[in-house]
C-alpha cells in the first residue's frame, strides 16, 4: 500500500540484493497490473513465462518454490525468482521506472 521497501543495510551479503531484487519484481508486476488493468499475475505470457522461468532458475529452485508458496502464487513467484537472477540492479531500476514512472 505505501509502495516502499525498508532494507537494513547491515546485512547487505549477496542475498541481501537478490531478495531486494525478488521484491522490486514483485512491484513492477503490481505496477504492471494496474497499467493493464488486471490482477496481480506475472508480466510474461504463460509460454514466456515457462522459457524464462526455465532458463533462470534449476530445476531444484523450481522444485523448492512449489514446496514453500501455494499453488496460486507459483508464477508470480515463479517470475520474480527469475527475474532476480536474470536481472541486474541497475537493469531492475529502469524496468521500475518503466512500469511504475
Amino acid at each position: 500500500r505505501t509502495r516502499t521497501i525498508e532494507l537494513c543495510y547491515t546485512l547487505a551479503d549477496a542475498e541481501a540484493h537478490d531478495t531486494v531484487r525478488h521484491e522490486v519484481w514483485h512491484a513492477i508486476q503490481h505496477c504492471a497490473a494496474e497499467k493493464k488493468g488486471t490482477p496481480f499475475k506475472p508480466i510474461a505470457s504463460l509460454p514466456d513465462l515457462s522459457t524464462f522461468v526455465e532458463s533462470q532458475l534449476s530445476d531444484e529452485h523450481i522444485t523448492g518454490i512449489k514446496s514453500a508458496y501455494p499453488k496460486d502464487r507459483w508464477l508470480t513467484e515463479l517470475e520474480a525468482f527469475a527475474a532476480a537472477e536474470a536481472y541486474t540492479a541497475e537493469q531492475m531500476s529502469q524496468l521500475l521506472r518503466g512500469w511504475c514512472g
